[in-house]
């Protein structure tokens, strides 16, 4: 009686499931899987998805700063929009590149995106490093959650200040939070990839007047 109980029980859920859109959730087939290969590709996958994500702030830091710089929004940059040096040279000089006096976003983008001080993904990833490195205290490859939190509530540490207590349980909510919502594949830990995303997009919402809620 049991059997035929479990059977019918099993038939009902089974029913359900279908009726939900689920019925693929019970499969009896498996896939060998290579884990390291899998962790390899895994891997790749995250650091492409970073590159796109840091190629895409910087461009939009670029518009911005080219926005700053067009006074009259009229879509170029002058030598009257620029400082100009006691010797007449100007930056301008170097984002003109048709010599035509002025110049255009595309210009602009252009001489901004290249170089060792330009603004473009290594730009972003020089100083997403650095912070990296303080943060991860273990030197692994990835962050933890106390880890996060350490470093957000140190800033205290030396506080003589009777509102301190609150000060860092209000830094460990902060913590939580960020890395809770940068953990994109979820599984507890901050890869490199994952945290140079957030940096990324704190360094644009903060150029840009947006909230400050990452470490950077």
């Amino acid at each position: 009686m049991k059997k035929i109980s479990t059977s019918i029980a099993l038939s009902a859920l089974t029913l359900f499931l279908s009726s939900c859109g689920a019925s693929q959730v019970f499969s009896p087939a498996f896939s060998p899987i290579n884990p390291a290969g899998a962790v390899r590709q895994s891997a790749a996958n995250f650091q492409s998805s970073s590159d796109r994500v840091l190629d895409l702030v910087s461009a939009q830091m670029r518009q911005f700063y080219f926005q700053n710089n067009d006074y009259n929004n009229d879509g170029f940059i002058t030598r009257d929009e620029t400082h100009v040096a006691k010797d007449g040279t100007t930056i301008l000089d170097k984002w003109d590149l048709n010599r035509d006096g002025k110049a255009s976003f595309e210009e602009f983008d252009k001489a901004r995106s290249q170089g060792a001080s330009g603004v473009n993904r290594d730009s972003i990833r020089r100083p997403a490093t650095r912070m990296w490195e303080r943060i991860n205290t273990d030197q692994n490859d990835h962050l933890t959650r106390e880890e996060v939190i350490a470093y957000y509530i140190s800033f205290y540490d030396h506080l003589d200040d009777p509102r301190v207590r609150n000060y860092r349980e209000r830094a460990q909510r902060n913590a939580v939070d960020f890395f809770v919502k940068n953990d994109s594949d979820i599984d507890q830990k901050m890869s490199f990839s994952e945290y140079e995303d957030a940096y990324a997009k704190q360094m644009l919402s903060t150029l840009t007047g947006g909230p400050i809620n990452s470490p950077i």
